[in-house]
């Protein structure tokens, strides 16, 4: 049996939707194979990375991205963070095991997240997305500083004549008492995992869960 050693928005997401899906990934080790749509997006992140890094890129692939994007639009990519969240009312109320994410990129006053979806985002959408919350929550505890963040939508659907849509960019920010509601989430989660409490879910998303014959055959 293995320990979580670092959390992260996935592992988040999926303690939610269904803690089971942790204890099979994190606790006995049984990773899922990756699906065909990350694999279209893992290559349009790989090759905007080596567009601002200088490198030979792909210019076919990305070309609605550096159309808009110029190649010194971040001070840095491809950015691993960390921190250790702690309640935003009381820094000794912590959670021990850090949290981790990687930004796709970071400018002055702004971090980016670099999405390839089938359709746009609405602002209403941005403003919820809890992966941002968590995201703008490591970098307020690591800099004191809510900055910005700016997605990049470089959308794989087509329209009605078949053309690809332009890059959608769209800002969002959050606030002290954004983080506080997400606070109380993360520390659910976090007492549960220590305690070992993983529970089934049922739901309509079993159908397509892939550790859905381990999760039957298991008493």
């Amino acid at each position: 049996m293995n320990q979580i050693k670092r959390y992260s928005w996935s592992l988040f997401s999926d303690y939610q939707t269904c803690s089971k899906k942790v204890y099979f990934a994190k606790i006995w080790g049984i990773l899922p194979e990756p699906r065909d749509y990350f694999e279209h997006g893992s290559k349009i992140h790989e090759e905007v990375d080596k567009y601002h890094k200088g490198q030979k890129y792909n210019p076919q692939l990305i070309k609605r991205y550096t159309q808009v994007i110029p190649q010194d639009y971040y001070i840095e990519t491809e950015q691993w963070i960390d921190a250790i969240i702690h309640n935003p009312e009381d820094k000794n109320d912590k959670i021990e095991t850090p949290f981790c994410g990687k930004l796709d990129g970071q400018g002055k006053d702004f971090i980016a997240d670099l999405k390839t979806m089938n359709g746009s985002i609405s602002q209403r959408t941005a403003d919820e997305m809890g992966q941002i919350t968590l995201y703008l929550y490591m970098e307020w505890i690591n800099t004191g500083e809510i900055k910005k963040f700016r997605i990049l939508n470089h959308r794989k659907d087509r329209n009605s004549k078949g053309e690809l849509f332009p890059l959608q960019i769209i800002d969002t920010t959050r606030t002290i008492e954004d983080f506080a509601k997400l606070w109380k989430e993360l520390k659910i989660m976090d007492n549960s995992i220590k305690k070992n409490i993983f529970y089934k879910e049922p739901s309509y998303e079993c159908a397509h869960c892939q550790y859905k014959r381990l999760c039957k055959a298991e008493k």
